[in-house]
């Protein structure tokens, strides 16, 4: 967002793909402070923000029977490697 709040996360997307490729690993990832650089808009991009990448452990689909537990877990993994909740 461009408040640097974090939305609700959407599950719905990754379960249908969860689904459709279930031989996939999902790799969370933790995209920090992005909302900094576009703050104002696409222009003038606010350059010197330091922008934060946490990659977390991948997940293997075929080790997960419950989809929606592992979106679960997934969110709390991507939202845990805030630093600024």
């Amino acid at each position: 967002s461009r408040t640097g709040e974090l939305k609700p996360f959407q599950t719905t997307g990754m379960i249908t793909l969860f689904e459709q490729i279930p031989s996939a690993v999902v790799v969370p990832l933790t995209i920090e402070n992005t909302w900094k650089i576009s703050k104002y808009g696409n222009f003038p991009l606010h350059l010197g923000s330091k922008v934060k990448l946490t990659v977390h452990e991948p997940q293997i689909l075929s080790n997960h029977s419950d989809k929606l537990a592992l979106a679960q877990k997934v969110e709390q993994m991507v939202v845990g490697g805030l630093v600024s909740k």
